[in-house]
């Protein structure tokens, strides 16, 4: 899985190589739920807006694929 730009000021790009559907699961530090979505492709997200901070990009699979990797909004 990459994500780009990070750090981000406006739009973040998740991508990934998964073919089927996955999960998209963003949480902030404390663990709340920030954005969730289910996708099946390249995904780009508005993040103008969100606090700055760090959050964590969780990404997961029927499967049992599981990645997750911190996030930097400015």
């Amino acid at each position: 899985m990459k994500i780009y730009p990070n750090p981000a000021d406006n739009i973040v790009t998740i991508e990934t190589l998964l073919k089927d559907n996955y999960n998209v699961l963003i949480t902030d530090v404390p663990g709340r739920t920030i954005y969730r979505a289910n996708l099946t492709d390249n995904r780009q997200i508005d993040v103008n807006g969100w606090q700055a901070g760090m959050y964590y990009v969780q990404v997961s699979s029927a499967d049992g694929y599981r990645n997750v990797q911190k996030l930097i909004v400015r």
